[in-house]
Parts: C-alpha cells; structure tokens; sequence
C-alpha cells in the first residue's frame, strides 16, 4: 500500500489550489453578328433583374445570404439536438453504473465481512469501466459547451462594436477567453484527480479482500464503511465536475461604463462554481485517506 499513500501524498499536494484563479458574363458568340449578340446580353440582363429569376430564384444576393444562414443554423441545431441525446444516453448508463457500484459496496458494508474473490474482482472492473466512461462524458459535455461558447462569443463580439474604447474591447475579449481556458483547465485537473482516487479506493477493496481471504475473524466493518463513504464521496465530486463541465461564462455586455462591472459579474460566478466543487472533490480525498487508514488497521 505504500503505492497508495505515495500517490495520495502527490494528490494532496496538487489539490491544494485556490479556485480564485487570476483572470485577468459571358460573351455573345463570336459566329453572332454584333448587333445580335448585343441584343442576347440585353436580354440576359433584363432575365437576371426580373423578380424571380436571379440566382436560386432570389431577387438579390441579401436573401440568399439570408437563407444560407438560416440553413447552416438549422443544421447545426440538428447536430446539437443529436449530440445531447447521445450525451444523455450515456449519462444514464453511467448513473446506472454507480448506483450498482453503490450497491455492491453496500452489501459488502451490511455483511461485515469480504464479498468472494470473484465478486470483488467484478467490483473493482465495473470501477475500472466507470472511471472510462466517466472521462468519456466529461470530455462529451466539454464538447457541447464548447460549442455554446462558441456562439455566445460571436454574441458578444456583436454587442462590443458598439464599444468605441477599443482597448476596453480588447480587454474584455481576453477576460472572455481566459475564463473559458481556466473553467477547461480545473476540469481537467480535476477530473485526473477523481479518476485517481477512485483508482486508490479500488486497491484498498481489493486489499481487504485479500486480508479477509489469508485470515478470519476480523472486523471489517469499519474499513467496510469507510469505502462506502470514500465511494460516495468521490461519486458526488464527478457529478460536480460533469455539472460543471456543462457550464459556460459568458460577459453579458451592457454599456461602456458598466464593462468593469459586467466582467467581475462573470468571474465572480465562475469562481463561486469552482470553489462549490474543489469543496466537494476535498472531501472525497479525506474520505479516501480515511478509507486508507482503516485498512492500516486490519493488515
């Protein structure tokens, strides 16, 4: 287990961040005489302006652009639209997963005793599959709000040409994609970090199982409990961090005097969220080093 308390020790040390982070046309044919040909161009000229036979039956190029528009929106919709229902179906598959990871612990914790080798060994694999698909559906739902912040930034830029200062605007632009690059930036740090106390919590079930396999009549109850706990605790810091990893700032814009209070308006609720979840992945850490220090106990 000294792979375990080494690895804790490095995990502490990287969870000691603050979330307050700094911000910051074509010619007649030649065979034609003149005259003819003049009299094809006038004709052609007189079909392209007459309502109705301009380019894709459009009066002018305005509604064309308009409709290519429109079109692209939709289509984007209609991939957005699928994306979220792949994304909800594989988040109901991963809600199914824990809670039948919840529930294997559980009957462990109310038998006082070691589940069989084989089951454990089914246990700690499901965790293995769990912490897969939980990467998988953090980087899903990052990809979606990518793509809103994508769009809201185009928003954004539209209300900032109303904004002479253009060093304001530069500013604010920079602040707008410093806040996106740093919610990325905890999710992910944070994300490596459940994974990986996940990881010690599965070496711990597979040590008590081996503990209770070499010898008999010990209490496991409490190590038992504590894994429940440290469980628990670390499947409530990834529904932080998938939560979180849905969420985009973006500055809403209202006028030119109020830009500095628009800007601390966002970077103040970015770091309300991010300190709600660095709380949350702080406790499943304690709950794994406890976890730890009953098996100490038993060994």
């Amino acid at each position: 287990m000294k792979k375990i308390i080494v690895g804790l020790t490095a995990l502490t040390m990287s969870l000691g961040l603050v979330a307050n982070a700094q911000m910051m046309g074509n010619g007649a044919s030649g065979a034609a005489p003149a005259q003819n040909g003049e009299m094809e161009r006038v004709q052609t000229q007189a079909q392209i302006h007459e309502p109705g036979t301009g380019l894709l039956g459009a009066t002018s190029s305005q509604p064309v652009r308009t409709q290519l528009r429109e079109d692209v929106k939709t289509a984007n919709q209609g991939v957005q639209t699928e994306l979220k229902n792949q994304i909800k179906v594989e988040q109901e598959k991963l809600m199914q997963s824990r809670e039948e990871i919840r529930n294997e612990i559980r009957t462990m914790v109310a038998s006082g005793t070691a589940s069989s080798s084989q089951a454990v060994k089914s246990l700690v694999q499901k965790m293995q599959e769990e912490r897969d698909a939980f990467r998988s559906n953090v980087d899903s739902l990052r990809a979606e709000a990518q793509t809103k912040e994508a769009q809201a930034r185009q928003e954004l830029q539209t209300k900032l040409q109303a904004i002479k200062n253009q060093t304001k605007v530069a500013a604010v632009e920079n602040v707008d994609q410093n806040i996106a690059k740093i919610n990325s930036g905890f999710i992910d740090r944070w994300t490596n970090a459940t994974s990986q106390l996940d990881s010690f919590l599965a070496k711990i079930v597979s040590g008590v199982s081996a503990v209770a396999a070499s010898s008999t009549g010990k209490d496991l109850s409490a190590v038992n409990s504590a894994i429940s706990d440290a469980n628990n605790a670390i499947s409530a810091a990834k529904s932080a961090i998938e939560t979180q990893a849905q969420k985009t700032y973006t500055i809403t814009v209202t006028t030119e005097a109020n830009l500095k209070a628009d800007v601390s308006a966002t970077r103040t609720a970015l770091n309300k969220d991010l300190s709600s979840v660095k709380d949350l992945i702080q406790v499943a850490h304690s709950a794994v080093t406890k976890a730890l220090i009953e098996y100490n106990k038993i060994k």
